[in-house]
């Protein structure tokens, strides 16, 4: 077995979960985050603030040994690029082991696909970082690395 540690790009991820690369294990427990979770998720991605790792395995996809569920409930029907062949879903390229929480938080918020919408006073968080000297662009942040 190959363990490996990466930085992933968040917006590819949400990608990938979109295109059904991504999926859960079916022992993976329900959805259950509510609206301040969320809210307190998305404050610190927008204030770059560490999120927590994932937790991925990639799957064999001629010989899966692991039965998974799709993330279908953040995905609406007019989006969905799920295959399937017969009654069997093709397996996908990964199932997230931990992090589903907030993966389908995240996926809710920026593509739109909860009950209601979403509004974020940005300003406090524009304060917070001008007055702590915070990088204040992409250029700024990359050459924090």
């Amino acid at each position: 077995m190959n363990t490996e540690s990466k930085d992933i790009n968040l917006v590819s991820i949400l990608d990938h979960i979109y295109r059904g690369d991504y999926q859960l294990p079916e022992f993976q427990r329900e959805y259950v985050w509510k609206d301040s979770n969320i809210k307190s998720l998305f404050e610190s991605v927008l204030s770059a603030h560490p999120i927590g790792n994932i937790l991925i395995l990639e799957i064999n996809k001629e010989k899966p040994l692991l039965a998974w569920v799709n993330f279908s409930e953040i995905l609406p029907p007019e989006t969905r690029n799920m295959r399937y062949a017969k009654e069997d879903r093709n397996p996908p390229d990964y199932l997230v082991l931990d992090g589903q929480q907030r993966l389908t938080s995240l996926c809710h918020i920026t593509h739109g696909t909860r009950d209601h919408d979403w509004f974020l006073d940005l300003n406090p968080i524009k304060t917070s970082r001008e007055k702590n000297g915070s990088p204040t662009d992409k250029m700024e942040l990359n050459k924090m690395d």
